[in-house]
């Protein structure tokens, strides 16, 4: 699905890849949202917004938030099954800026986050 320049995955490629969909979220217009609960007990909480193209990504352990980056400028959003993991991919863009957010939520969370002059 394509709104503007913000592309963002089918809810079953969602289902396929993390066995959840995004619901809408209350009170916000155009924003999805979804929870997933990793097996090393971290959880993570995702929302996009279409017509801000923007994320938000929040990690939490025991009650404690560990991460949290909001990023403007997406361009795309992908759920993607690896070999050895399963991903959160968010390609961003702006005026002499540009990268990629990937987010590893099994078997364990780890984000690469690369920023370039463009």
């Amino acid at each position: 699905m394509a709104i503007g320049e913000f592309v963002v995955p089918e809810e079953r490629d969602f289902l396929d890849v993390l066995r959840v969909v995004p619901e809408p979220v209350p009170d916000e217009v155009d924003t999805w949202g979804l929870r997933y609960s990793c097996e090393t007990g971290e959880d993570l909480e995702l929302s996009y917004d279409y017509l801000g193209r923007s994320i938000f990504l929040r990690i939490s352990a025991g009650g404690c938030v560990t991460y949290e980056c909001f990023r403007e400028g997406v361009t795309r959003l992908m759920v993607e099954s690896r070999p050895d993991s399963r991903n959160i991919v968010a390609e961003f863009a702006s005026t002499g800026m540009s990268g990629t957010l990937d987010i590893s939520v099994y078997p364990a969370v780890q984000i690469v986050d690369k920023l370039f002059y463009s």
